[in-house]
């Protein structure tokens, strides 16, 4: 099995480490080239023939899961009260009478204007891990969006991730306690329309995501949740999300970024929008509170695309950074001082690209894009460093292969990080490192699978590791995992846990009752449950205290359905699952 070997310090000098100062490029009437060569279009999962309300997802509910559930329904003002009274039944477990009034909401309202948050009593487990050395975040696919952070105070890794469902698209909440071996789902967000932009970071104690909102997309919206055990927190005003801007129902929000100061001050928010006006806006909050907001608009009209966004960690006067694309396919880098004033530090043209990264370290600026060549797409990058008011650019693979869509991390001393998708068959992500200045690290696969062209995730982790986070093209479309540079053999050492036979189920397929063996060197506070393949908790086989050493337990499945399930134990926090299935 290939083993993913980027470990820092074993670290070899690449032949496209050279750098050249970088001449600006404007090109008032670009020569139009051919097609672009490359495959990334967007594929969308099937629509649902008509759309439905978002609680007929509470009518599909297990008992298992109509228990976990918390709700929290968004409504016009004029269905509050009957909203108000529908989550006060469901959320003290009177479904059945809920389920009874959510018709009633189409008499005061449009069904499909109805949103739904679902926060987990219990955090739901992602279950088919289908590792190799990534790992699954979540059980659900057609993921378009991930953000992805760690909260350095406790190593806890969060992913706000947006995904289509039918007509509409959700979002959903992921935390990892254990450094990115298991993932759990501790929140979704449902809506009947398709949503646009995403994004999420750790500021104190809590994971803040920001999305757009509504049908038109013309709201940006804030939620947060704890660090400690990703569970969604209401903001100091007491209401699970406050709108930090809102426009005209024509000048919908098609991106959005929000970063902190984390890494230094960890006290300031910064968000930066764009809107279909092709103008962006800024806004920053010193509110760890989350509901105080500030606006300094930069003087920038023709933003078209690929908004990204830093810090700048010991900073001299130009504390943040962005970067985008402008309508006449620019690349563009701005600057703020603590004044506040704008300064754009760079432009230059780039052609038909997507995304750009930018990141910043002590006056050490680097920015990463999409850069059209001829028919082709390469990822190039340009940099000043400290000292130097030259910008310089280069490449970090092969400039004669296509490649694209890069991610890009500066922070926290860990040196610049950089993952992109590189063209050969199937696709690969690759990575590349150096400590700010200097060569580049021998690029290296980093993913197990085809990746799809959206901006992959990747933060440094501490103690010399980097994390990434990306979405599958094949064999399955649009599945979000995780790998961290660390890692050489997880899948290995899950099937050796098989062979040693630490957990079973005897027989396998099982038709009414099993037997539950496992072994335990330890004492442990042991919760065994069973959950369908859509990661829905179905039945509880065991919790409580259990001695070491070697037992068998008897259980039921009569109930269940005929199908495939998981079993997962969970012994202080060691985690195993293992399939079972059932048969009639």
């Amino acid at each position: 099995m290939r083993q993913l070997i980027f470990v820092l310090m074993s670290l070899t000098v690449a032949a496209s480490a050279f750098e050249q100062p970088a001449v600006p490029e404007v090109v008032t009437n670009p020569v139009i080239a051919a097609a672009v060569r490359t495959d990334r279009h967007y594929q969308s999962s099937p629509a649902s023939l008509r759309p439905e309300p978002v609680w007929r997802e509470l009518e599909r509910m297990s008992p298992a899961e109509r228990n976990n559930a918390v709700i929290d329904l968004l409504v016009e003002p004029a269905a509050e009260p009957l909203a108000s009274r529908i989550e006060e039944l469901w959320n003290s477990r009177r479904f059945a009478e809920a389920l009874q009034l959510l018709p009633e909401l189409s008499r005061i309202t449009d069904p499909l204007s109805v949103e739904m948050g679902i926060a987990w009593r219990e955090p739901v487990p992602t279950l088919q891990t289908d590792w190799g050395n990534d790992v699954r975040i979540g059980n659900r696919d057609s993921f378009k969006i991930v953000a992805f952070d760690i909260d350095r105070s406790n190593g806890n890794l969060f992913v706000a991730g947006m995904f289509e469902t039918g007509s509409g698209d959700w979002w959903a909440i992921y935390i990892s306690t254990n450094g990115g071996q298991g993932w759990s789902e501790t929140y979704t967000w449902n809506a009947t329309y398709r949503l646009r932009s995403l994004s999420g970071a750790v500021m104190g104690d809590y994971f803040y995501v920001v999305f757009g909102r509504g049908a038109s997309q013309n709201q940006a919206l804030l939620y947060r949740f704890r660090t400690s055990d990703g569970e969604q927190h209401n903001l100091r005003n007491g209401s699970p999300w406050i709108c930090i801007d809102s426009t005209a129902a024509n000048d919908s929000l098609t991106e959005i970024s929000v970063i902190s100061n984390q890494d230094v001050y960890d006290n300031r928010l910064y968000v930066m929008m764009l809107r279909r006006s092709d103008s962006l806006k800024f806004f920053w909050s010193a509110d760890t509170g989350g509901v105080t907001w500030y606006e300094v608009t930069p003087p920038i009209y023709d933003a078209e695309r690929g908004i990204d966004q830093c810090f700048n960690e010991g900073f001299d006067s130009l504390f943040y950074f962005f970067s985008f694309f402008d309508t006449n396919d620019t690349l563009e880098i701005w600057a703020l001082t603590t004044a506040p004033n704008w300064r754009r530090q760079y432009v230059s043209y780039a052609g038909s690209g997507e995304i750009t990264a930018i990141g910043a370290y002590h006056d050490t600026i680097i920015c990463a894009f999409d850069r059209e060549v001829g028919s082709n797409l390469y990822v190039r990058y340009v940099t000043r460093y400290k000292g130097d008011p030259t910008w310089r650019y280069g490449v970090f693979d092969d400039s004669l292969t296509t490649n694209e869509s890069p991610g890009l991390t500066a922070r926290a001393g860990g040196g610049e990080g950089v993952v992109y998708r590189f063209y050969t068959s199937p696709r690969q992500l690759r990575f590349t490192w150096r400590r700010y200045v200097g060569a580049w690290s021998t690029p290296v696969v980093v993913a197990d699978r085809d990746p799809y062209w959206n901006a992959p995730g990747i933060e440094y982790l501490g103690s010399g590791v980097y994390g990434v986070v990306y979405l599958s093209r094949t064999p399955q479309i649009r599945e979000c995992y995780f790998d961290r540079s660390d890692w050489t053999g997880v899948a290995e050492q899950r099937r050796l846990v098989m062979e040693e036979n630490i957990l079973n189920v005897v027989p396998n397929p099982v038709t009414d009752r099993a037997q539950l063996r496992y072994t335990l060197n330890c004492p442990a506070n042991l919760t065994v449950r069973i959950y369908d393949q859509s990661g829905r908790m179905v039945q509880t086989v065991f919790e409580g205290y259990s001695p070491a050493g070697r037992h068998s337990r008897q259980f039921d499945v009569g109930s269940l359905p005929a199908g495939v399930y998981f079993v997962r134990a969970d012994a202080d926090g060691q985690v195993l699952t293992i399939p079972v299935t059932i048969a009639r």
